[in-house]
């Protein structure tokens, strides 16, 4: 046993009781007498391990974190979702539905991540990111702005993807973004299966879509060019 509950309790802002912990022996960075955040049970923390509730974040619901996952800061996790491994959790973001968050993935600013969603690896979620789907982002990917996934894709390798909704479009082999570089030049950020291109979106068109076999994969790759150039170009 590692911690017990203070006797504090209150109606976070998902409507639920939570009660705050408090640490009854030293293991990993917590020392024993050091006040934790809030679970509903005893189900949402593991009583083993190194895992730990920090500051004024919620674990609620049948959500469980365990391992040597920490959860902080203001983060909330619920649902059923499942945080473990070496995961972090922090920020304002909040982790839920049947989510899955493993290894050493982070996800933290105003991040959500929901549904069935998976994250592991090194992935990091972060900005005004919004996870939805049953997606899976891995390796050292990096989702950020105000990203918002919808498919079933699989996200990882070195993908570095940057929204800041000037124009983004989500598949299940693809992830676009386009946005006005510093010259006022249209760029885009694309990431297929394990590669990714991040420069001038005519030098994508040119270098890579142009040289395609015809067929749905390049229909959809012009498709999401012509509307980036529709809409940056207003």
């Amino acid at each position: 046993m590692k911690y017990k509950f203070t006797g504090e309790a209150k109606n976070c802002w998902l409507n639920v009781a939570v009660r705050r912990i408090v640490a009854v022996k030293d293991f990993g960075d917590v020392k024993k007498g050091d006040v934790g955040g809030w679970i509903e049970s005893e189900k949402n923390l593991s009583q083993t391990g190194e895992s730990w509730i920090y500051d004024d974040a919620i674990v609620c619901n049948n959500a469980e974190v365990n391992g040597d996952a920490k959860v902080y800061e203001n983060a909330t996790v619920f649902g059923n979702a499942d945080v473990y491994g070496n995961a972090k959790v922090y920020g304002n973001a909040q982790v839920f539905g049947n989510s899955i968050i493993f290894e050493n993935a982070q996800i933290y600013e105003d991040a959500h991540v929901f549904t069935e969603s998976i994250v592991h690896g090194n992935a990091e979620i972060y900005g005004k990111c919004s996870l939805n789907g049953s997606n899976i982002y891995y390796g050292n990917a990096k989702l950020c702005g105000r990203f918002s996934g919808h498919s079933g894709g699989n996200i990882g390798g070195y993908a570095l993807i940057k929204s800041n909704s000037d124009s983004f479009y989500v598949a299940s082999k693809f992830v676009f973004s386009s946005y006005l570089d510093k010259d006022g030049e249209i760029s885009c950020n694309i990431f297929i299966k394990d590669e990714s291109f991040d420069g001038k979106l005519d030098d994508f068109k040119t270098n890579l879509v142009d040289n395609l076999e015809s067929g749905k994969d390049k229909d959809f790759l012009m498709s999401v060019i012509d509307l980036a150039k529709l809409k940056l170009r207003k």
